[in-house]
């Protein structure tokens, strides 16, 4: 099975007022890519510099801008039926057969973000190839005033077609 391969970065605008540690750590709530890297905050000389992974060549599997998250832990009774715990317990996390994994919403993820952002605007970008069959490209805006686009354009076999969406607060 082939894999697809690339980065992803945060850019904002030059008159941002940001809280870049909360939205780090708000960022790290939702999954963005299939290898399980978390994003990164770096300040130097009064830049802040979020990525994801240990730096800015570092590539990760399957990056995206529609990230997912978990929702709850399955576990199985005595009888070996599924029950989903949506406020997992230690113990459940231990004995969990599977996890409950859900798209997040662009309205949701502007939502959670859109606190940390006072003025201007934050983009995530992401691009992966899978060798010999497809190059994607995604792209996330939320504004300081509530609105928000994200959208995917991918070019390769079997794949045609470009999808965007907008959310307005």
């Amino acid at each position: 099975m082939a894999d697809a391969y690339g980065t992803t970065v945060l850019t904002y605008s030059e008159n941002i007022d940001c809280d870049f540690n909360k939205l780090t750590e708000l960022l790290n709530k939702f999954q963005w890519n299939s290898s399980g890297e978390q994003w990164t905050l770096q300040k130097h000389e009064n830049k802040c510099y979020v990525f994801m992974g240990d730096g800015w060549t570092y590539q990760t599997q399957y990056p995206t801008v529609f990230p997912s998250e978990e929702t709850g832990v399955i576990v199985l009774d005595e009888d070996e039926n599924e029950i989903i715990k949506t406020e997992p317990t230690e113990d459940d996390y231990d004995n969990a057969y599977d996890f409950v994994i859900e798209d997040v919403s662009l309205e949701k993820l502007t939502k959670t973000l859109l606190p940390t952002i006072k003025k201007g605007w934050i983009e995530l970008a992401c691009v992966s190839n899978e060798k010999l069959r497809y190059i994607s490209m995604g792209k996330l805006r939320i504004n300081a005033d509530g609105s928000s686009s994200r959208s995917l354009v991918t070019i390769g076999m079997g794949y045609d077609g470009d999808f965007s969406e907008e959310y307005k607060n």
